[in-house]
């Protein structure tokens, strides 16, 4: 993992320390799950980047007020960021409640660690 990766990593591990949901473990986009991702930032329904996903397209910023309409309101359990920009996650539809940050090349492999399995029901995210 280069030097900037890690600096990522460190700076959403802090921030979601500071947030209140304490350690996480975090993954880079760059392991062999990655690959079945395609998209800027794919959820996917499982731990471990397992189960049906859903993603986002590169290159263009996406707005999902209501994940419903993606079939997808508060079924992710992990998540990956492919992107070079950060991307935003809301507890409520609307980007509203509580925000979850991900930073870029950094991916989640266990929403559970981090107090949000099952929780994301909005997002903004770039490509």
């Amino acid at each position: 993992m280069t030097l900037a990766r890690r600096m990522a990593a460190l700076i959403v591990a802090a921030a979601l320390t500071t947030i209140g949901i304490g350690a996480v473990q975090l993954a880079t986009a760059e392991s062999a799950y990655a690959a079945s991702c395609t998209g800027a930032m794919c959820l996917y329904e499982n731990t471990n980047y397992g189960g049906s996903r859903t993603q986002a397209p590169t290159g263009v910023c996406a707005i999902y007020p209501d994940l419903k309409n993606q079939s997808f309101n508060d079924k992710a359990s992990s998540i990956t960021n492919r992107a070079k920009y950060t991307q935003s996650f809301w507890i409520d539809k609307n980007y509203a409640g509580s925000r979850l940050n991900v930073a870029p090349y950094v991916s989640v492999a266990n929403l559970k660690d981090v107090s949000w399995n099952d929780k994301i029901s909005s997002a903004i995210t770039t490509g």
